[in-house]
């Protein structure tokens, strides 16, 4: 059965709004490329009142649409994210402004004072999404489950006058084009609420993984003087830990990371440089060795994956001291380089953790 409005927004959460009645706000007026542009706070019915016929469609002719069409699994993606830090009693989530236009004939703008004052515009505006319609569909959905919990909350908005449409398209288009999302190595810096992240950076307080860690960084340039990345230790760490108790995670991390560090030649003269507070020079050594490769990170996950299981007991890894960790090293044609280049995923680093395996 085809669910109707009526059903999806019920009277007793969404009360029945007068469709003649005008839009008004509370705002803060500014200024950009010679076009005014007010700042204000949407609550859930009224993005329920301006976006649900938009936000419902089944399908849309996208030159209809002010940008690309509504991808479901990514609003409730947002939903799980929103209610999964609004439910617990400390939970903290955060959702950047939308991005509007309106198309209207004409608006009232009342300042009261320094730009701040009241908007008002006609009953029969057209609002467009120009960015954040998945957060505003994410965020409606999960009023819908909890609605005791997100009743006084609000998402902020920038809203762009442009009667005719003159600018919907052009603002999506903008807004992406320059916009940058966070590397996976920023990400594991700054992610509290991700468990692996935790992990991971508390690898850091091994001097020699602190020293040569990019911490930015998910790909090294050839000059950089960093060996590692740190999404490169997570991939590692994820492998690791796939089958250990999280409550022994860390403990199995630091001291499977420190016995390779004690065994691989390559590494173990690299802890006494550190030791010693020499540097080294790290484009040699990524060039000429694959030890310091995110491969071999992720290998040497798996390896451990293979070995320890769930009974966190650091294994005998003397045998990798035995590797030919040269770049050119015959055996490593094949496994994960091919033609002279490095391919790194799930089955190269499985085929590379098989042959070191072999060693120990």
């Amino acid at each position: 059965m085809t669910q109707t409005t009526a059903d999806k927004y019920p009277d007793h959460l969404f009360p029945i709004i007068d469709p003649d009645a005008e839009y008004q706000f509370s705002v803060v007026e500014g200024q950009q490329s010679g076009r005014p542009y007010w700042m204000l706070n949407l609550t859930v019915q009224d993005i329920k009142r301006m976006f649900a016929e938009f936000l419902d469609r089944a399908e849309h002719d996208p030159r209809s649409l002010a940008q690309r069409s509504l991808n479901p699994s990514r609003a409730r993606k947002l939903k799980k994210y929103i209610l999964g830090e609004v439910l617990p009693d400390e939970g903290f989530y955060i959702l950047p402004p939308l991005v509007l236009s309106v198309d209207c004939e004409e608006y009232d703008f009342d300042e009261v004072c320094q730009g701040a004052g009241r908007l008002t515009l006609p009953s029969d505006s057209r609002f467009w999404l120009g960015d954040g319609q998945h957060r505003a569909a994410g965020f409606l959905q999960a009023y819908l489950e909890a609605p005791a919990m997100l009743n006084d909350e609000t998402v902020g908005v920038m809203l762009l006058p442009d009667t005719g449409n003159q600018i919907r398209h052009k603002v999506f288009l903008d807004i992406n084009a320059n916009a940058s999302k966070p590397s996976k190595s920023i990400a594991t810096l700054f992610d509290e609420r991700d468990r692996l992240a935790d992990v991971t950076r508390n690898l850091l307080v091994l001097p020699w993984v602190e020293r040569y860690t990019n911490l930015e960084r998910t790909t090294l340039p050839k000059r950089s003087g960093d060996l590692f990345t740190l999404n490169g230790w997570r991939d590692a760490n994820r492998e690791l830990l796939a089958n250990v108790p999280e409550d022994d995670w860390d403990s199995v991390a630091a001291g499977y990371w420190k016995a390779i560090a004690e065994t691989i030649p390559q590494w173990r003269d690299l802890l006494a440089a550190v030791e010693q507070e020499q540097s080294v020079n790290a484009p040699p050594l990524r060039q000429d060795y694959i030890c310091f490769h995110s491969i071999t990170l992720s290998a040497l996950g798996l390896l451990g994956q293979q070995l320890i299981g769930e009974s966190g007991q650091a294994p005998d890894l003397s045998g990798l001291a035995a590797v030919d960790w040269s770049r050119s090293n015959p055996d490593w044609e094949g496994l994960f380089l091919f033609e002279g280049k490095i391919i790194k995923n799930k089955r190269s680093a499985t085929h590379f953790a098989d042959y070191l395996q072999t060693f120990v």
